[in-house]
């Protein structure tokens, strides 16, 4: 006698893969608690940027970032975006990511150029883009 009177299926495999990979990423979060970052000096930003830095104020934080705005003393603009909660391979990517964005030249995007990776800070340093942001625009 018959439990079901629908026939039996194969058990379908499902790929976790996404879900694992999800897990390393919040892993190596994480870890870099335990690893705090300071904010960057004017003599840093100073020496990666080759221009004397006339002031460097917290702009915005989250859970995540802190965000720079840097006047440099010729009168220019550059934003400074420090991973607080990251590693260096996620510093990395983000940079790589902005020099590619950069050089595929879509009509309308205004991306900045990268001007300094600081590893040691967590670091990118970018020219300052007034514009609308991808939330406006999407």
């Amino acid at each position: 006698m018959k439990d079901s009177i629908l026939p039996a299926t194969a058990a379908q495999s499902v790929d976790f893969g996404y879900i694992q990979g999800a897990w390393r990423r919040i892993k190596a979060m994480r870890s870099s608690e335990a690893d705090p970052v300071e904010p960057p000096t004017v003599s840093e930003l100073e020496e990666a940027l080759g221009e004397a830095v006339q002031k460097c104020d917290l702009f915005a934080k989250n859970w995540r970032n802190r965000i720079y705005r840097i006047e440099l003393a010729g009168g220019g603009l550059v934003l400074g975006k420090q991973l607080v909660m990251g590693t260096d391979a996620m510093l990395r990517c983000q940079y790589e990511q902005l020099r590619v964005l950069e050089a595929l030249h879509v009509p309308g995007l205004r991306v900045p150029n990268t001007f300094a990776l600081l590893p040691a800070k967590r670091l990118i340093l970018t020219e300052f883009v007034p514009g609308k942001t991808i939330e406006i625009l999407a």
